[in-house]
């Protein structure tokens, strides 16, 4: 379910298209009958500060029109892109998620044509790095490692999760595998970790560095969601709700305090249908937060950011066609004030055109910021957009 569209929840869209003869999204805009055109979107914010943002995704343009990733930078009243550089030999690739732990300290993290790779960002320019992937030994046809989340505590440890080599067999379905995947990252070298579980993480937080967790779900089309634990040394998978679900976002303020989204999926109707959901994890137990949301249409929810325990924010989308590639539906937003969810109402950019948000940064309870994609109704040629939350309304615009 998170592979249906371009601006999508988790961003294993790009990357899986990243690793598939290395043209990224050039080759699905035609096909979904958009015609010519640029495609650009936005799947990760991270804000240190007030007016202080870094927003990655990809754009189309780049890399002489095969894709290649985007930066954006935000100085609380005007955004600026950059293209980034690949690592040596890419040819195409996308950013999907990036933590900034101190001002012009930044990790951003994502696939390329050449597998996994983390860019880090010093306030003035980019540098790209390969990721370690040991090549699969596993015969059939295998999807290399997908990096989708980020966390850095410090400004010399960070944590990148996603999942690791999806085979698939042919002859032997049952023998089909998909490996949850955590790096950490020492300041000058990833590492990869053991993870006791398989499945897709497809997000990160991290209280400190002995302090981290990470959420997604059990199987890369699944909707049993997981959770894991890092003490900065070792993984330790938690136990979790038990309704189908799946989580994709986590914010944790402490070791006792994470607070995670995601999509509750109704396995009792055939269409799928959703509706976005909210957990605390207060290092012993979970417990479900109400969201509101209105009647009579889908909602899922793509991150979630919490300035402190009692203010949050999440973002995501609804209505959207659960089966259609192109971009579908709007954006959704709501915020956490220690008590209760407020759903948003967030004013459309244009008529006739759909919008989704990706990612939110809250760097205080009276700032958040979300990113996304805008366009044409199905099609794949949005644009990246931005949410700015001021702590009583939110004001939308083009990136």
């Amino acid at each position: 379910m998170r592979l249906l569209r371009l601006a999508g929840i988790s961003g294993i869209a790009v990357a899986t298209a990243v690793l598939a003869a290395g043209a990224v999204i050039a080759g699905t805009a035609s096909a979904a009958g958009a015609g010519t055109g640029t495609a650009r979107a936005l799947y990760g914010v991270s804000c240190p500060a007030a007016g202080d943002c870094v927003a990655v995704g990809f754009s189309q343009a780049a890399e002489q029109g095969r894709g290649g990733p985007l930066g954006e930078t935000w100085n609380g009243k005007t955004w600026k892109a950059a293209v980034l550089p690949l690592p040596a030999g890419g040819t195409s690739g996308a950013l999907s998620a990036v933590s900034c732990p101190a001002r012009s300290k930044c990790v951003a993290v994502g696939n390329y044509s050449g597998g996994t790779f983390a860019e880090t960002w010093n306030g003035k320019a980019w540098t790209p790095a390969a990721l370690p992937q040991p090549k699969s030994t596993t015969p059939g046809l295998t999807i290399g490692d997908t990096i989708e989340g980020v966390s850095c505590p410090t400004v010399t440890r960070c944590v990148a999760t996603g999942y690791a080599g999806y085979t698939f067999i042919a002859d032997r379905p049952a023998d089909s595998s998909i490996s949850a995947l955590a790096e950490t990252w020492n300041g000058s070298k990833w590492t990869r970790t053991t993870i006791p579980v398989s499945g897709d993480l497809r997000a990160v937080s991290c209280a400190s560095a002995a302090s981290c967790l990470a959420v997604g779900t059990t199987a890369l089309f699944g909707d049993t969601a997981e959770a894991l634990s890092w003490n900065g040394h070792a993984w330790t998978a938690l136990p979790v709700p038990g309704a189908a679900a799946v989580f994709t976002g986590v914010s944790c303020t402490s070791a006792a305090h994470c607070t995670v989204v995601g999509d509750t999926v109704d396995p009792g109707i055939p269409s799928a249908s959703m509706a976005g959901l909210a957990e605390v994890w207060n290092g012993r137990k979970w417990s479900a937060l109400r969201l509101p949301w209105p009647k009579g249409g889908d909602s899922y929810l793509t991150g979630v950011s919490c300035a402190r325990a009692g203010s949050c924010a999440t973002a995501g989308g609804q209505n959207m066609a659960l089966h259609a590639v192109p971009l579908t539906g709007k954006a959704a937003a709501a915020t956490w004030n220690g008590t209760a969810w407020t759903i948003a109402r967030l004013p459309a950019l244009h008529p006739g055109r759909s919008d989704v948000f990706n990612s939110v940064s809250c760097p205080t309870a009276a700032q958040c910021v979300a990113v996304g994609q805008y366009g044409p109704n199905k099609t794949q040629l949005g644009t990246g957009w931005a949410g700015i939350w001021n702590g009583k309304t939110w004001k939308q615009a083009a990136v």
